[in-house]
């Protein structure tokens, strides 16, 4: 009987063997013909092939790494780095209603689930430990540290940003301002986050993001807002950088505003606006400037606020919403219900304001991809 059980389960493991060989043969032609078609300059096309989301983490770093030991050159190592920021960017629920699909293994291993995990930290890790070893050239060097960092942030892996990500990359950008904010923002996200409970980022499955814009400052817990002071001292290191200045402010003026000091984060929005020249920044701090001022019964201000933030993000929901409520009960009907119609009806912007500040550099990925398609050509 022992024997008959034996044979059973040498059988299994045999088939299970076989089943996740023939598997892993399927993913990495998949990756394989992708990733020629983006070698070749085919980018956007090789990215949107379906058939990536099938495609296990294990796999795709596996196949990647055969590809470049197959010819090693430092155009080839910038080349996987490029496609395999492209494909996790791509998967991010923050570019498409997709749900993410690439599993951390192939399923077939005993300690395995097939329940599908989040690839973008783990793919940023491999990405980071590519590029550590140089051999990149200088053109691509910056936009694919940055934009592997603000893949990470797009993740919300702080700790791993912080420990493996981020030291890696000051080796090689040893005095880049956008790695010192990533660094405070990796450190107080870590101890902060989510600041909103209700942050769909806490839930990476969700078909959209469309609900993430709402400010949930009176969940805070108590652990959380006891660390919201520490947090604010780390970014007021950074306002001594011109560069940074508007950005700190404006994190500092979202921390206050969690800790209910209206006063206090009015004053420093007010300086974040008169510093920040990013567009999308702009807008966060007009909004978060609006809501304070609804806090302190300020509504016509609040109005005014809100106003040209929309100017800026014009389709943004919440926003449209909140600026439809207060024109509706200050007797401004009309251009309530103009605001309230076009919000409604529009195709949801990518551009959520809270969620530009929780995500870090991530808005700005679409931007360094452009500029690293164009240096591979």
């Amino acid at each position: 009987m022992r024997a008959h059980w034996l044979l059973a389960l040498s059988c299994v493991l045999i088939a299970n063997s076989w089943i996740g060989s023939a598997l892993g043969g399927q993913q990495s032609a998949i990756v394989l013909r992708a990733l020629e078609r983006y070698n070749s300059g085919e980018s956007l096309a090789a990215i949107g092939a379906g058939d990536l989301f099938q495609v296990t983490v294990v796999q795709f770093e596996r196949t990647l790494e055969r590809w470049l030991l197959d010819q090693p050159s430092d155009r080839r190592r910038a080349v996987a780095a490029a496609f395999a920021l492209e494909v996790v960017w791509a998967m991010s629920p923050t570019t498409t209603s997709r749900p993410e699909m690439m599993a951390l293994d192939d399923g077939t291993s005993e300690a395995s689930s097939r329940v599908y995990l989040p690839g973008r930290k783990f793919v940023a890790v491999w990405v980071a430990r590519l590029l550590e070893a140089g051999g990149v050239p200088k053109p691509l060097e910056r936009p694919l540290w940055l934009t592997t960092v603000a893949v990470a942030e797009d993740a919300q892996a702080w700790r791993v940003l912080a420990s493996e990500i981020l030291p890696r990359a000051r080796t090689r950008l040893p005095v880049d301002p956008r790695l010192r904010m990533a660094e405070v923002v990796a450190r107080t996200s870590a101890e902060l986050w989510p600041l909103r409970r209700d942050n769909t980022l806490v839930r990476p499955l969700m078909e959209s993001y469309r609900d993430a814009d709402v400010l949930q400052e009176d969940r805070l817990s108590v652990a959380a807002a006891a660390r919201i002071p520490a947090a604010e001292r780390e970014f007021e290191l950074l306002l001594d950088e011109a560069v940074l200045a508007g950005e700190a402010a404006l994190r500092i003026g979202y921390l206050r505003l969690h800790r209910k000091d209206w006063d206090g984060a009015l004053s420093w929005l007010t300086t974040a606006k008169a510093k920040l020249d990013e567009p999308t920044l702009v807008a966060a701090a007009e909004y978060l400037t609006g809501w304070v001022l609804e806090q302190l019964g300020r509504p016509d201000d609040a109005i005014a606020s809100y106003r040209r933030a929309l100017a800026i993000t014009p389709d943004m929901q919440m926003l449209g919403i909140r600026q439809s409520a207060l024109l509706f009960l200050s007797n401004q009907r009309e251009e309530a219900y103009l605001v309230l119609d076009r919000v409604l009806k529009a195709d949801q912007s990518p551009t959520d304001l809270l969620l530009a500040i929780d995500r870090g550099d991530a808005r700005f990925i679409p931007g360094w991809l452009v500029s690293i398609r164009k240096a591979l050509k």
